[in-house]
């Protein structure tokens, strides 16, 4: 499980189930739960990437980065001074 603390507008959990599913849920202020959608308060957990299974995940003040178990890495959420590799956001829904 990985929690990211930021401002008011950004503190977001996430959690990786022993079935490889991934979870998000809390403050998003910028796209960093995974739904696409900004300035959302989820308070239950929300699956993301169901297509996948996941290794790790770690959050950050307003962003969120994945490793699924193929190897693939996905970013999202804030990327204002380059918090996701100064690559676009690719959201895993």
């Amino acid at each position: 499980m990985s929690a990211g603390v930021g401002g008011d507008d950004a503190s977001h959990s996430l959690a990786i189930a022993t079935d490889g599913s991934l979870w998000a849920w809390g403050v998003g202020c910028c796209v960093q739960l995974g739904n696409g959608l900004n300035h959302v308060i989820q308070f239950s957990p929300n699956q993301l990437g169901s297509n996948l299974a996941w290794k790790t995940v770690s959050a950050g003040r307003a962003y969120t980065l994945a490793l699924a178990q193929d190897g693939s890495l996905w970013t999202w959420g804030d990327n204002s001074v380059g918090e996701l590799g100064g690559m676009e956001p690719i959201y895993p829904v």
